[in-house]
């Protein structure tokens, strides 16, 4: 296959142009006055009307290969704030646009890629610190409404959100749903948990319309082995009968050989008095086996740990978890009402807690929130409806940022929206904010090109929101805060013009590696 090879100068050059070019697409969706876009998707039958950057970004694609190249480079930096928090990948793109392009620019006019790579490695520090300091908790239902308003722009919609946080509790499991009529509803579990585990086969699901199994009064057996023998679970089948219970769920590592045909079998054969349905559960190794043990606690029952060289052969008759409901798809099961061992939940939770105060933000900690809502044991479903399909797919992608914007600021408290968290930051560090507005570098400043690059750079955010709303740009950075839409000057935070802190800094992450990445650039080797 042939290849155009672009080096050096151009090289940089077309990239600088690409990134200009991609983010001026997905910068139209920003703030308060962004527009949405339609998207064609070949792969649907409704088209989706969206202003999330992420999801316009992902469906861009270009004659050149470069735009291209960077529409992924791009992405990839997007993706990394969709999947912690949802909102803010439009931020995002245009940090990681802005500071490549500028930081090209340096490496043109000779400056070492070495040095500037440590200068951002020590300035992201620096920036995320200042951040944390400027950042405060949220707890009332304003506070959450104004959160949801950013990412939803429906007051009506946004007080619903606030609603449905503030009944569920910042440590509720949170499920979004399409409702099946044209309403907005929701429904709170007080004694429920959400497994992101997998149903092994499809046959295990008997309602093939909406691709569930609901059963009732069961058993759970917890294992974090692969089960390959049906003479493994045969106790545990046994001791099901013995109970009266008609339904056996395995939660495994997996499952295969005679013991999947044997559950295939039995699930089959409409004259068995108990059912077998196996499902296999979240992560691997150690994390599985914490996991599984925090099922152990909300269902009674005990992990039969391969890793101690228990075997499934000796269990016992109380390893045995008991639920009175369970709801399985294709993906995640919802276990509801589980026989729990309160002592043990309290002492798990205790753990959870205590090494979340020792931890910074990491997978880690995701992992230790995640358990924490497990172990809470309250569900949530907010279920979204609509006139038309359109109009229904267009509300559910506002309603899921919201969320997971929201679940973001429990955790990790807000900041100034609108850029002004930024902008504050570039105060403290160069209390001279007009320089920003000047044209060309300045020595008699006092401040290096690295330091002019990064601060333009993270003042970008509040100019292009300016811009967009017809705002001088000046007037704009001169205010402590700026109400867009009002066109005056306010309080951020009593306005509730905020942002959660987590989202800011996973953008900052991102568009400093993606920086550090592009600097180094000498060729474009494109098929």
């Amino acid at each position: 296959m042939p290849q155009t090879i672009y080096s050096n100068i151009e090289a940089k050059a077309r990239l600088k142009n690409s990134l200009k070019k991609v983010s001026d697409i997905v910068k139209s969706s920003y703030g308060p006055g962004g527009r949405k876009s339609i998207l064609d998707r070949a792969e649907a039958s409704n088209p989706l009307i969206t202003n999330d950057g992420f999801t316009i970004l992902g469906n861009l694609k270009f004659e050149d290969p470069v735009d291209n190249l960077v529409q992924r480079i791009l992405l990839n930096a997007a993706n990394e704030t969709n999947i912690n928090v949802g909102d803010g990948t439009t931020t995002t793109v245009i940090l990681a646009a802005e500071l490549s392009i500028k930081m090209l620019e340096l490496v043109e006019k000779g400056h070492d890629p070495l040095e500037l790579y440590s200068f951002l490695d020590r300035m992201l520090i620096t920036v995320k610190k200042e951040l944390k300091k400027n950042s405060k908790k949220i707890s009332t239902k304003k506070q959450i409404a104004d959160l949801a308003y950013i990412s939803c722009r429906d007051k009506k919609l946004a007080n619903k959100i606030a609603d449905f946080c503030m009944a569920l509790g910042k440590d509720g499991q949170r499920l979004l749903e399409t409702n099946f009529n044209s309403q907005i509803e929701t429904e709170i579990i007080d004694d429920g948990v959400i497994l992101e585990c997998d149903v092994v086969d499809a046959m295990f699901l008997t309602n093939q319309s909406n691709l569930t199994t609901e059963v009732e009064d069961c058993t759970i057996l917890l294992s974090n082995k692969e089960i390959k023998n049906w003479q493994e679970f045969e106790p545990a089948l046994k001791y099901t009968g013995n109970l009266g219970k008609k339904t056996l769920i395995i939660l495994c590592y997996d499952i295969s050989g005679s013991a999947l045909q044997a559950c295939k079998t039995n699930f089959e054969n409409a004259d068995s008095t108990i059912k077998i349905i196996p499902l296999k559960a979240p992560y691997a190794f150690e994390k599985q086996t914490t996991l599984l043990n925090d099922v152990a606690a909300l269902t009674g029952g005990k992990l039969t740990d391969n890793t101690k060289g228990e075997a499934l052969e000796n269990l016992k008759f109380t390893s045995l978890g008991y639920a009175e409901k369970l709801v399985i798809n294709p993906y995640r099961t919802i276990i509801y009402k589980g026989k729990k061992d309160l002592d043990k939940i309290k002492e798990r939770l205790d753990q959870v807690n205590t090494l979340i105060k020792d931890l910074s933000f990491s997978k880690d900690l995701e992992f230790l929130f995640e358990r924490k809502k497990y172990l809470t044991s309250r569900v949530g479903t907010f279920k979204v409806g609509a006139a038309t399909k359109v109009e229904a797919s267009e509300i559910y992608t506002r309603v899921e940022d919201a969320l997971r914007n929201i679940e973001a600021a429990w955790s990790k408290g807000i900041i100034k929206g609108g850029g002004y968290a930024l902008k504050d930051i570039v105060n403290k560090l160069y209390p001279q904010p007009h320089f920003l507005n000047t044209e060309g570098y300045e020595k008699k400043l006092s401040i290096s090109e690295f330091e002019y690059s990064l601060y333009n750079s993270l003042i970008e955010p509040l100019k292009l929101i300016a811009k967009l709303n017809g705002i001088d740009q000046n007037t704009a950075i001169e205010a402590i805060g700026y109400d867009f839409r009002k066109k005056i000057a306010i309080d951020m935070y009593k306005a509730g013009i905020t942002d959660s802190l987590l989202a800011v800094d996973i953008s900052l992450e991102t568009a400093f590696s993606i920086a550090k990445s592009l600097i180094f650039t000498e060729n474009l080797i494109l098929n």
